[in-house]
């Protein structure tokens, strides 16, 4: 069966939906991100990185990470699993490719107070950004202008 996809509303894209390479390919670059903080040997499937993530035996791990930078890594979409890090405090999406941020990312909401995400392709502010309480936030350079909250004139080096 052929399917044709048309135009989809930016602000609500379903990763789920999306074709397997490219959800794949973000999780085997977020879960070779992760590997390289936890001394975890690099993964080269994107089923060998989602069985890593499904592990429960490393759900402590992940909690217990902070900062993760996926700056300047070609990412369309950020897999759900980056609702495994819910301990990040810090996190730096800048130079991608983004145009929204998945509901997943409403589990980083308790402790993420730092959030770079310059230089992509957001048009709206995220929908899921409505669940955090940032500290910093910096949606500078995307293809529309996107409104602050916290402190956005002086971004510190992430």
């Amino acid at each position: 069966m052929n399917v044709i996809i048309g135009n989809a509303p930016r602000t609500n894209i379903d990763i789920s939906e999306l074709p397997a390479g490219v959800e794949g390919d973000s999780r085997l670059i977020l879960a070779n991100a992760v590997a390289k903080i936890v001394n975890h040997s690099k993964f080269d499937s994107p089923p060998s990185a989602r069985d890593w993530f499904n592990d429960p035996a490393n759900e402590e791990q992940f909690a217990s990470i902070k900062q993760l930078d996926l700056s300047g890594k070609n990412l369309k979409v950020l897999p759900s699993e980056i609702e495994k890090l819910a301990g990040l405090v810090k996190l730096n999406l800048n130079r991608n490719s983004l145009n929204t941020l998945p509901e997943a990312c409403s589990k980083l909401a308790t402790n993420l107070k730092v959030l770079f995400a310059r230089d992509n392709k957001f048009e709206t502010r995220p929908e899921v950004m409505k669940y955090f309480r940032l500290s910093k936030e910096d949606f500078e350079d995307n293809l529309a202008p996107i409104g602050y909250m916290g402190s956005s004139s002086k971004f510190e080096r992430f």
